[in-house]
């Protein structure tokens, strides 16, 4: 897995790039803020970074669902006295 980002408009998009045997490219938005992408082996960078930029909107549209929810709830520390 390779950490690559590609610019739209002003804003810069982080991704996690991973080759595997399938034949469409995947696209997935995580609740920790993080954009996964799975691509087809032997797939063009061009080609990977093309279809991104056309689905930027709808990354975008997700990264802004997922914010109210982040930063998640601290893991509970149990402490004597309180």
């Amino acid at each position: 897995m390779s950490q690559q980002s590609f610019q739209y408009g002003s804003r810069t998009i982080s991704y996690q790039l991973q080759f595997a045997d399938r034949k469409t490219l995947g696209i997935t938005v995580t609740p920790a803020m993080q954009v996964q992408v799975k691509a087809p082996r032997g797939a063009a960078p061009e080609k990977i970074e093309a279809l991104l930029v056309r689905k930027a909107p709808w990354i975008i549209r997700q990264l802004h669902f997922f914010l109210p929810f982040h930063p998640k709830t601290p893991e509970r520390r149990y402490v004597n006295g309180e």
